[in-house]
């Protein structure tokens, strides 16, 4: 009886232990099968989702639509599922200028599934080249768009001479030092809100043209700029109240722990 007992208890252990790994096996089976099933299939519809076509309209489905297809050298709807490079996808929209990531995939009723998110402006600049384009969130280049202008500040020159020899690395430097300043304005809301306009000064130092006010902001170069807001800050509260805002025409933040005000 004891062995009876034993030999029971094994087989339902045995059993305990089979019965998942044939469950795995058959799902397996069943996968790979719908696997195959669906590579035979033809793409039914291509599905497009700009992630955050709701704050800029760089690009817009029929756009994207249209770099899926390869610029109408391919018509993804209708071709066969294995036949379909999903790599070779997003790469293409990978190569637009205003597309910071996309993801292209196949779902369970042979629709194409494409997910684009686009770059984020910080800042549009005219610079000393008469070169227009906006640095981005990584503070890189890219181009002014045809059909949508993002609302950020705008950095011009005050001056339009460059020599050749150094335009390269002057603008590089210049581009840097912007970058900087708009990741400032990004982090802190008086600044963000204090600025409508930057100007492009030599030696890359900068001034800044307030939203409200007659008067001109010279903070120098990018360095320090904690400190020097913080001034200008304290200026705005105390000083500004009291003199009135038309009573200055120029105010500078280069030195540290000065504030020069000008009439």
């Amino acid at each position: 009886m004891e062995k009876m007992k034993k030999i029971q208890i094994k087989l339902s252990q045995l059993k305990r232990l089979l019965v998942p790994a044939v469950l795995f096996v058959l799902l397996c089976i069943l996968a790979s099968f719908a696997a195959k099933q669906n590579k035979s299939q033809t793409c039914k519809k291509v599905l497009i989702n700009i992630t955050d076509e709701e704050e800029y309209q760089f690009q817009n489905k029929k756009d994207i639509l249209k770099a899926v297809n390869d610029n109408g050298s391919i018509l993804i709807k209708g071709k066969k599922i294995e036949n379909i490079d999903l790599l070779s996808i997003e790469k293409r929209l990978q190569k637009n200028p205003f597309v910071k990531k996309a993801q292209a995939y196949m779902d369970m009723k042979g629709q194409l599934k494409v997910e684009v998110s686009q770059r984020v402006p910080v800042m549009r600049v005219i610079n000393p080249a008469r070169e227009g384009y906006y640095l981005d969130m990584e503070g890189k280049r890219m181009p002014l768009s045809s059909s949508f202008a993002a609302f950020v500040p705008l950095a011009t020159p005050s001056y339009m001479e460059l020599q050749v020899q150094e335009k390269d690395s002057v603008l590089k430097i210049m581009d840097s030092s912007l970058f900087v300043l708009s990741q400032y304005m990004q982090q802190d809301s008086f600044a963000r809100a204090l600025t409508g306009q930057i100007i492009i000064e030599p030696n890359n130092e900068f001034t800044l043209i307030p939203r409200l006010g007659n008067f001109k902001i010279f903070i120098g170069d990018v360095s320090d700029l904690d400190d020097k807001f913080t001034r200008l800050k304290s200026f705005y509260k105390t000083s500004l109240p009291q003199a009135g805002w038309d009573s200055y025409s120029r105010i500078s933040l280069k030195y540290k722990n000065q504030i020069i005000a000008n009439r």
